[in-house]
Parts: C-alpha cells; sequence; structure tokens
C-alpha cells in the first residue's frame, strides 16, 4: 500500500521516545498523587494486607516516581515499561476493590498497557540512555 507522506518515515526513530516521555510523565503525576494520598491508600489497603499494607501506599507512589524517571531518561527502558505494564494490568484488575489507586477510566490503563508493550517491543528510541546490543 502507498504511504500518503513516505518523507516522515525517517523520522520513525522518534516515536518511542514521544511515547516514552507521554508514559513517564503521566506515570509522574499520577506516582505523584499517589504519593499524597498515600494515608489514604494505606488505611484502604491496610484491611486486606494489614501492616503491610500501611508501607504500601508509601512504596506504590515512590515506585511510580521511580518507573516514570527511568522512562523519561530513557534508561533500561525495556524493563521499566514491563513493569509498568504490569502495574496497569494489575490496576485493571483490582479496580473494583481499591478505589483511591484508580480514579481514572479503565480505558486509560488500557492505553497505558498498550503504550507499554509497545515499548517493550520497540526500545527506547531517540534521546535515550539504552543502546540497542
Amino acid at each position: 500500500m502507498l504511504n500518503l507522506f513516505p518523507s516522515l518515515l525517517v523520522f520513525s526513530f522518534f516515536a518511542p521516545l514521544l511515547l516514552r516521555l507521554a508514559l513517564g510523565l503521566w506515570l509522574l503525576t499520577t506516582g505523584y498523587r499517589h504519593f499524597m494520598e498515600r494515608r489514604t491508600i494505606s488505611a484502604e489497603l491496610s484491611r486486606d494486607w494489614g501492616t503491610l499494607g500501611k508501607a504500601k501506599g508509601l512504596v506504590f507512589g515512590l515506585f511510580e516516581i521511580l518507573l516514570s524517571g527511568l522512562l523519561i531518561a530513557g534508561f533500561i527502558t525495556q524493563i521499566a515499561a514491563l513493569m509498568v505494564a504490569v502495574t496497569a494490568l494489575g490496576l485493571l484488575v483490582f479496580r473494583k476493590k481499591y478505589a483511591s489507586l484508580k480514579p481514572e477510566s479503565p480505558w486509560l490503563y488500557v492505553f497505558v498497557l498498550a503504550i507499554s508493550l509497545s515499548l517493550l517491543l520497540t526500545g527506547a528510541g531517540a534521546l535515550a540512555f539504552d543502546l540497542p546490543l
């Protein structure tokens, strides 16, 4: 099939960069929100997890902020994308049980899962610390 804009295919190496930055910035804001609401999240998680749930509220927000930094910098992108995919899948599964973790639509987590899996398959793209072996 003919491509309408064949000259734009030169920039295909920048597509993973745009996905990385979009996912990283969204994850940064989400992680910050989870970090600021850690008491509410910890109280909700401690009902099922006991004392372990109290620590999970803090760890969950910091984990998301760490993953967002890895994605934005392009450092070990495939591992970070895999962890984001697992997190998004977990939030989809536990959506009804823990209301404070996911105020967004479930479709957003489907898109996050798709972007994460795309980054897992394509790599970091341009302007990253990852280099293909």
